[in-house]
This record gives C-alpha cells, structure tokens and sequence, in this order.
C-alpha cells in the first residue's frame, strides 16, 4: 500500500459519487441539501453499479479497457444525468434544516457508534493480504488480467475457476488498479471497505423513512458486529458486493409497492441489472425477489406486475450479453451440470436442509441476527402489519429454499467433503443481511401499528450542537488516538517476502515474482529447459505471481539448490512459503 495508490482508489471513488448523485438527481430530485446528503450512501452505490455495468458491457463486446476509459465513462455518465435532469426540470437542492430534539441525538449516537466501527474495520482493510482461496484462485487474477491485457483474455479467462461468473467485480478491481496506477492487491481491500460504507449510508439512509432511530441505529450496529458480516468487508471477493445490490434493491422494491414512486423501482433495476452481472447466483436471488414482489402486489396485479414484468425484461437483457461471451468460448454453463433436479441425489437432500438451517442459526457467522428477525416477523404477523410481513415473510423463504436446493445440487459429495462446504455461508449471507433491514422495518411498522406515539420534535439548538458533538468528537478522536505512536506506515508489496534463516516446515525456493503471469511462464519454462524441473507459478499473499520450488526438506539443502540455480545465470532464494 502506498499513498498515491490511496489517492487514487479516492479520485476513482468520488466520480462514481458525482455520477451515483447525478442519476438520483435525475430519478427523484433533492428537496434540499439534508436530503442530497442522506442519500449520498444510495448515489454512491448507484455510481459504482452504473459505471460498473457499462464497463462489463464494453468488454464484453470488446472494446479496450484503458485508463481514458475509466476516468472517461463516469464523467460522460455525469454529464448525460445532469443535461437530462435540468431537462425535466430539476432544480438544484438549496437550503436543509435539520430537526432538534433527541430523535436527533440518538441518530447522532448511531452514526458515531458505526462511524467507530467502520473507522476499526478500516485498519486491517489497508494492509489484508489475498488469503480467501477464491479472490487469490480467480477473482483478483480476473481484475488484473483486464487491467494488464485491456480486455477479456480468452484463453486466461476460460481457464481460470468459476470461468462462468460475470465479471462485473473483477472489472471494478480493474478500475481501481488503473486508478492506483498498478495491481496493488493489499490496496484493493479499501475499496471493498468503501463498498461497506456505501451500504452502511444506504441502509440506514433507506430505513429511517420508516423506522424510529431508537429502533433503527441498534440494527446497523449489529451488522458490523456481526462476524461474518463486518468481516467480509476485508475480503476480496464478490459476495458482499452481490447482497448489498441485493438487499438495497429489496428494500426499493418494497418502498415502490408500499407508495409507488417510480424513482424506487428505476433504481432498484440498476442495482438487480449490477446483481445478475455480478455472480451466477444474482440469477437466483432477482428470482426470488420477483417471486416476494408478485405475492405481495397480488391484490394489485393489474397496476404492478406490468410495471415488474418491465423490470425483468430490463433485467434479463443485462444478463444475457455475458451468457453469450461464455457459451461462445465453450465455458460450462452457471447452472448444475446433471440438471436443476437431480434425482440420483435425493440422499443429499436431507443433509443439505440440515446444513442450511445450521448455518443460519449459528452466532459464530451472524450473531443474534436471524432469531431477532424471526421474532420480529412473528410479532408484525400478531399486530398484522400485512404487506411489509408478507414480502419479508415470503423473500425470506425463498431464499432459504434457494440456499437448500442449491446445496443440494452443486456439493460436492464422498470422503472428505462437507455437504455446502464454504459455498452455503457465503450464500445465506444475503439471508443474514436482509435481516438486518427486515427486523427494523418490521419493528417499526409493529410499533406504529399498535399506537406508538410520534416522538415530539424538539428543535433547541443545543441539541443540535450536542449531536454535532457526539458525532465529529469520537470519529476525531479514535484516528488521532490510533496514530498516537507516529504516522501510518505504508510496506511495500516486497515486504511479502521473507527470507528463511533457519530450518522450517514452509521452505520454498523461489525464483522470482512478477505482476504479469506471462512473465512468470515465461521464467519457468526456461527453468525447466536448463533442468531446473519442479517448479510451479503461484499468486504471493500480496497478489505478485511467484515461481517457486517448494519440495525442500531443511535450510541446507534450500541453500544448495540456490547457488546451483544462481550458477545458471538465475535468481533464487531460500524463503518462508505463503
């Protein structure tokens, strides 16, 4: 990590903000400047998803991927917003005034307990290594293979693990190398902090429309604190990117039946059209969330199912352009390859019910977040909410179905494999992140319903001062405190190196580490051509591709092999592997 890289992941952020800012200007308006900026959280969410998908869609049909085109489509994007906007009319936000009274500072309480934790989150974000299997296998790879070859390399891509997914992430981390003007993968897990923000603003954002503080902020804390969740924004993968689009569009969707207005349901495509490109599974989660909205708009079909058949047009026309790049290249296909029903593994099928139920109620992944939701969902069910349970109730189902039949369908079955492996947890996280925003707004309508009284508005100004206090004081403070013993130090991706001076069970040789992977081949087919035979190319914790020999038993003998292939004209080095 280096500040320049900082600096830039910063520059290629905030135009995906100006152009998220200038989409929502022109879908909904601002009535102020307050307004503009609650919803700064949904713009920058909707930046990314917009200017991401244009991108994956320019690749796929090949245009080049350079930096004039990074820095160049969120501006364009901006610019078309902001002429369309002052077309219809849009006029530009002037003024705000926030209420008093302490419905304000309990939110400012909120702000600073989350603002704390994203602040803490941070710090391990800036300097993680690639350690998840899949973003050192094949997500990260993908997003430097676009960065260095400027496009979809067909032999790389077809190559690589989950050759089938969109590469609507990979294409992201492409941008943000451009922006850090190299592959910086210690770097990139800012950016995935960033798409944590962005989620954390969106939510709470989207929530308090319909939700008390008292009831609201408690809930996004929990989402931090939560294992699995918080965690996931240090990891380089496309899982957490996949259920912010996803929960933030269920939220929207169900805003748009609840009120009908339009801008909810414009959004919430952009965001499902970025899901399907995502991963296969946003297939499956827009399947199920069509399936929630149809039941819960049932009574009035006639006005909003047109209106959700015009989404799913617009949906599956994003989708298919990528689903015609892999069957053309000879890719299997996203879906499991004995069929969608799989009769001769009714056997699993017990055991993949188990396991979903069991991930789901564990508090080591998700805290106490799925039983709170489901006493929520009872309670709104007794005080008879209606639409708001119904949907929830509904989508909930579904997706747990989806996690059951999809654990039954691709495990991977025999001696030493666990019925959903990895790939259940990192599924049932959309589960675990719609409880988050479906306890609250149950919660609330709840509350609402059975007669709980508006909390009074109290507009002194020393509340206001007070909130502002509660705020800026802590969110100051931890930095200063953090940098207490000197300024942030910024290693470098050499550092992933460690030279081995002693005997070890993880001794390799290795011969040297490359950004391209083409020079890496390059060294070990001349390795093996001199006899040096046995060496392999490996992503480095720090994303560098490295040729290695790592069949060494001591110190000693590592050393020797070392001077034999220093002799031919070669580097080589004794290390620690990793």
């Amino acid at each position: 990590m280096t500040a320049h890289s900082l600096v830039g992941l910063a520059g290629l952020n905030a135009l995906y903000l100006v152009a998220g800012s200038a989409f929502l200007w022109l879908v909904r308006g601002a009535a102020d400047w307050i307004d503009a900026a609650r919803l700064l959280g949904l713009a920058y969410v909707s930046g990314v998803v917009l200017t991401g998908s244009v991108w994956t869609l320019l690749l796929i049909v090949g245009v080049p991927f350079s930096l004039g085109l990074v820095i160049g489509l969120p501006l364009v994007l901006l610019a078309a917003f902001a002429l369309a906007g002052r077309r219809r009319g849009r006029s530009v936000p002037r003024g705000g005034r926030l209420e008093g009274g302490w419905p304000l500072v309990v939110t400012a309480t909120g702000i600073a307990a989350s603002g704390l934790l994203l602040e803490a989150l941070f710090r391990p974000a800036r300097l993680a290594g690639l350690y998840e299997f899949d973003g050192w296998s094949f997500w990260v790879p993908k997003g430097k293979a676009i960065y260095e070859f400027g496009g979809l390399d067909d032999g790389f891509f077809t190559s690589l693990p989950g050759a089938a997914y969109p590469p609507l992430v990979p294409t992201l981390d492409a941008a943000a190398f451009h922006a850090m003007g190299s592959a910086d993968v210690v770097t990139i897990h800012v950016q995935y902090w960033l798409f944590g923000v962005g989620l954390v603003w969106a939510l709470a954002a989207l929530l308090a429309e319909r939700v008390p503080a008292w009831i609201l902020w408690p809930f996004v804390v929990l989402l931090l604190l939560a294992p699995r969740l918080g965690r996931r924004l240090q990891i380089v993968e496309a899982d957490l990117f996949l259920d912010i689009l996803f929960v933030l569009a269920a939220v929207l969707v169900l805003y748009w039946l609840l009120d009908r207005q339009r801008w909810r349901l414009v959004v919430a495509t952009a965001l499902l059209c970025g899901m399907v490109l995502t991963k296969r599974e946003g297939l499956l989660l827009f399947a199920v969330l069509l399936g929630a909205s149809l039941v819960a708009s049932a009574r009035e079909r006639r006005s909003a199912w047109p209106a959700l058949g015009l989404v799913t047009a617009v949906v599956a026309a994003t989708a298919i352009p990528w689903r015609i790049w892999y069957v053309t290249h000879d890719v299997a296909g996203e879906g499991p390859s004995d069929g969608f029903v799989q009769r001769d593994r009714l056997d699993v099928l017990g055991p993949a019910i188990r396991r979903v139920f069991e991930v789901l109620w564990d508090p080591g992944y998700w805290n106490i977040v799925v039983p709170v939701a489901v006493i929520a969902l009872v309670v709104a069910f007794l005080a008879r909410v209606g639409r708001i349970a119904v949907f929830f109730a509904v989508l909930l189902a579904l997706v747990v179905l989806g996690g059951i039949w999809a654990t039954w369908v691709f495990s991977l079955t025999g001696e030493g494999y666990v019925v959903g492996g990895n790939f259940v947890i990192r599924f049932l996280g959309s589960a675990a992140l719609l409880c988050v925003a479906a306890s609250p707004l149950l919660l609330g309508a709840t509350w609402a319903k059975v007669g709980g009284a508006p909390t009074p508005r109290d507009a002194r100004p020393r509340r206001i001062r007070l909130a502002a206090a509660i705020v800026v004081v802590p969110l100051l403070a931890y930095p200063v405190a953090a940098m207490a013993g000197g300024a942030p130090r910024f290693p470098t991706r050499d550092e992933c190196s460690r030279p081995a001076t002693a005997d070890a069970p993880d001794l390799e040789v290795v011969y040297g580490r490359f950004d391209d992977p083409r020079a890496a081949d390059e060294l070990l087919a001349k390795l093996t051509d001199v006899g040096f035979v046995g060496a392999e190319t490996g992503v480095d914790p720090c994303g560098r591709w490295k040729v290695s020999y790592d069949a060494i038993d001591s110190l000693e003998q590592g050393e020797a092999l070392a001077a034999e292939v220093r002799k031919a004209g070669f580097e080589a080095q004794v290390e620690h592997g990793g």
